[in-house]
């Protein structure tokens, strides 16, 4: 499902398209035309492989070394819909400052 998402965390629109399955990680794609190869690179909690200039496939959270942040038994609004949100406003901190705010591994 492809939508144009906006909130009060962020400045402007991003279109986000939510890729689901049953019984795999679900791929969450956040577009930008501001993107470019080089920055792909440098963007922190991206699946790098899978990202490409004005597309990035996020990471939004993790699955390992016993911990489970997210599965697909989880609610999608209450999860993945609102990190989403969490993820561009971070990505927008960091094009300002070059330094990622949101944490993670």
């Amino acid at each position: 499902m492809m939508v144009k998402v906006s909130s009060d965390l962020f400045d402007g629109e991003y279109k986000v398209k939510f890729t689901l399955f049953e019984k795999k990680r679900p791929q969450i794609t956040v577009y930008d035309s501001e993107i470019t190869t080089d920055k792909v690179e440098k963007i922190p909690h991206i699946f790098k492989k899978y990202s490409i200039p004005g597309e990035v496939r996020i990471c939004l959270y993790y699955n390992g070394n016993g911990k489970r942040e997210y599965g697909n038994d989880m609610d999608f609004l209450k999860t993945l819909f609102p990190w989403t949100l969490e993820w561009i406003y971070f990505y927008q901190l960091f094009k300002e400052t070059g330094k990622w705010y949101g944490g993670g591994i």
